[in-house]
């Protein structure tokens, strides 16, 4: 299964400090290297995902800190600001996170795809994935449990059978419906260019 393409060069110089809780932090989205720690140890965090048809709440995965991490700091520095959600696939998955997607029309953009780097997670266990869970993309030739700044929520059947490659970012604990409604808006594998494209207004980061 390939979830991403490969992330593309950037135009960062220099490695980028933790972003300001409070989201003052101006955006950025492409790095030389992964983040330093940003995140406090034995914290739950949840992400808030404001969307054009609503928001969704992902509740953080505690056990995979450096992937949360890296989330958390993309957020902060308002990554995901106005990114589409460019593959939906009902009963598969809603995925985003994309700086150049793919479309139909244009299928080969040029341009990086994502941060700059990749973070390891934990792969998680057989059987994990559930409607709801949130994983994160990755190219098919990527060490399982890669991570860059693409995510995908499972929707449906296929998804949650897939082989556990993909490392757990959280689960959707609020606004399934809305997630739902994305789903709704998808089209068919394996590109799921999705007939209604759905933007991502925002990303914030709350502890609890």
């Amino acid at each position: 299964y390939v979830f991403t393409r490969q992330t593309g060069p950037t135009h960062a110089t220099a490695a980028a400090p933790c972003p300001a809780p409070n989201g003052t932090a101006p955006r950025r989205t492409a790095f030389t290297q992964p983040p330093p720690t940003c995140t406090a140890a034995h914290t739950a965090y949840s992400a808030k995902v404001a969307t054009d048809v609503g928001t969704f709440t992902i509740g953080l995965a505690r056990g995979n800190p450096e992937v949360v991490n890296s989330f958390v700091y993309l957020a902060r520095y308002h990554y995901y600001r106005d990114l589409t959600f460019d593959r939906v696939i009902p009963g598969f998955v809603v995925q985003g996170g994309d700086l150049h997607p793919p479309t139909r029309a244009n299928p080969s953009p040029t341009g990086p795809q994502g941060p700059g780097y990749t973070v390891r997670g934990t792969v998680p266990k057989a059987g994990t994935y559930q409607v709801g869970t949130v994983a994160m993309a990755k190219t098919g030739s990527a060490p399982a449990g890669t991570a860059g700044a693409q995510f995908f929520v499972i929707v449906g059947p296929q998804g949650t059978s897939l082989p556990p490659d993909y490392t757990v970012l959280g689960h959707v604990t609020s606004g399934m419906k809305v997630v739902n409604r994305i789903a709704a808006d998808g089209g068919p594998q394996p590109h799921g260019y999705p007939k209604v494209v759905h933007k991502m207004r925002s990303v914030t980061i709350s502890p609890g």
